[in-house]
């Protein structure tokens, strides 16, 4: 029985957060449902954009598609504070964060932050996030996160906000964080030679 308990603990934990939108009013799309998923990361076409919106981020500031226009790329973490796995990878990311590339900026999307703005701050004040994060808004549900089907996702764009590339769904599984940090960097660069391309 106890290893039953510990192989589905770690199910839940190498795997990533799905969510469906059960709202049936197209204003309210923060209701999510929560379901643990055994899918591998993958990449797949989108067709969500990031050229027309504007939000605040947790902190209350404003944010819209035009931040981006001082970088080349960002790479934008879609995450959620009931998602272990978003939560978990968070030391990663502060570390890929402190070793972008000139050019590149990371900001990270809680997709359920209009509903879980201080839970949210919770867990970034506690992980020591130094990097944006936006609260989720209708705008970003109509031009991107409807296209979300897992948390955590991965999405880059450009200045102009239009995505590049595939997103990644997921988080690779590796054995050491710094092998993370490495994929996120062959994926940046990978992204980077499609822009300059």
């Amino acid at each position: 029985m106890k290893k039953i308990l510990i192989s589905l603990i770690m199910l839940a934990y190498l795997t990533g957060c799905s969510y469906a939108d059960t709202s049936s009013d197209s204003t309210s799309n923060s209701e999510l449902v929560i379901d643990q998923t055994m899918d591998d990361t993958n990449s797949t076409a989108f067709n969500g954009t990031l050229n027309n919106f504007s939000t605040t981020t947790l902190e209350g500031d404003k944010f819209s598609n035009e931040d981006f226009a001082d970088y080349k790329l960002t790479m934008v973490d879609i995450w959620q504070t009931s998602c272990i796995v978003c939560i978990d990878d968070f030391p990663v990311l502060n570390t890929l964060y402190n070793q972008l590339p000139d050019g590149v900026n990371l900001i990270g999307i809680c997709c359920d932050g209009s509903v879980s703005s201080d839970g949210a701050n919770d867990i970034l004040d506690k992980y020591n996030v130094k990097y944006t994060n936006l609260s989720d808004s209708q705008e970003l549900w109509d031009t991107l996160l409807y296209e979300i089907t897992g948390t955590p996702t991965t999405v880059f764009v450009d200045s102009q906000g239009n995505v590049v590339g595939e997103i990644i769904e997921g988080v690779p599984y590796v054995d050491h964080d710094y092998e993370l940090v490495d994929i996120y960097i062959e994926e940046i660069n990978n992204r980077l030679e499609q822009i300059e391309g």
